[in-house]
């Protein structure tokens, strides 16, 4: 489910972008030296990570959460840091690829799994990112999933003996154990 997410949000964004960036791809949530690199060498362009979420039904028979996808446009430009946002009548800047990707995506239908949901936009902005000429802002959109996880109570062993070991046994019981069986 989460590939055919990311791989809808990825071509939805190339149609949107269409020739006005160098790439769109996915890419780890995780920013190190060498994804830096290879986003250079990309810009402008449009880069999708898939974040994570947290499960909505903690101990449930489904596993549920919002997953969370960041779909990151990120600039480059020469005449410095307003450019780098605005762009000009050459280069897009990142403020026209969130203002593109945002309404383009935001209740994109993936078939079988469900609709993504505009949550938010941040901005990435750095100092070190701004020393290497980059403007780059995430915005924030949501799928709820489900994973189903049925239990086959036929693989299950009865469950007749309950037995605890306490690290610190109860007060007035100098057995670190406990064991109760239950009526069946």
């Amino acid at each position: 489910m989460i590939a055919a997410v990311e791989d809808a949000i990825t071509a939805r964004a190339r149609l949107l972008c269409g020739n006005r960036v160098r790439d769109v791809a996915t890419i780890p949530a995780e920013w190190d030296a060498n994804l830096l690199e290879r986003v250079l060498r990309a810009l402008p362009g449009v880069f999708i990570a898939f974040v994570g979420g947290a499960d909505k039904t903690p101990g449930g028979t489904t596993a549920s959460f919002d997953a969370i996808f960041s779909v990151i446009a990120v600039t480059n430009h020469a005449s410095g840091e307003l450019a780098r946002r605005r762009g000009d009548s050459r280069v897009i800047g990142a403020y026209d690829l969130i203002e593109l990707l945002i309404p383009g995506l935001h209740k994109l239908k993936v078939p079988d799994v469900g609709t993504l949901i505009f949550q938010r936009v941040e901005n990435l902005y750095t100092g070190a990112l701004d020393k290497l000429g980059i403007a780059a802002y995430a915005a924030l959109f949501a799928m709820p999933l489900s994973f189903d996880t049925p239990v086959d109570e036929s693989t299950l062993a009865p469950f007749e003996t309950f037995t605890q070991t306490f690290a610190k046994p109860p007060a007035g019981d100098p057995s670190p154990t406990l064991t109760t069986t239950l009526p069946q």
